[in-house]
């Protein structure tokens, strides 16, 4: 819960920010982070396990989880709503959230290896699935970090 409050609070301190390259990403992110519990709730995903997506790499197999996943990029407009991932828009997503040229083109290597390795499934959720999961584990390779709460500061 204190996760969850403290990203409220700092998602409210936000509104007060004049716009500009890094506040554009603190924009983009808290509207991922939000996003992403919007998506926790709706499929019965703990907090802790919120915290282990963003801060760990790492996410469970479990329907759930993979629902959430695909929640997760239909929300940010990353899936369309016939299960088809858009990685331009994931590209896009990145640029404005990476504001250092080399955290940028880590993660537009993580994607282009991820484009070109995920295939759609008839299944929405196994296809979100399986780009997050390949985007967490070439991050966790590449030694990309994944934004979180702690970045909105």
């Amino acid at each position: 819960m204190a996760f969850l409050l403290q990203l409220s609070v700092l998602i409210a301190a936000l509104h007060y920010i004049a716009a500009g390259p890094v506040d554009e990403a603190k924009q983009m992110l808290q509207t991922e982070l939000l996003t992403y519990e919007k998506c926790g709730k709706e499929n019965n995903i703990a907090e802790a396990e919120l915290e282990r997506i963003i801060s760990h790499y790492e996410i469970a197999d479990t329907r759930n989880a993979k629902c959430l996943a695909s929640c997760h990029l239909r929300g940010m407009k990353m899936m369309s709503e016939d299960g088809v991932v858009n990685w331009d828009r994931v590209d896009e997503i990145h640029q404005i959230e990476y504001v250092k040229p080399e955290d940028d083109a880590k993660a537009l290597e993580v994607t282009k290896a991820c484009r070109n390795s995920v295939k759609g499934t008839a299944d929405h959720c196994d296809t979100a699935y399986l780009a997050l999961k390949c985007f967490l584990d070439n991050a966790k390779k590449a030694n990309l970090h994944l934004l979180g709460t702690e970045d909105l500061q």
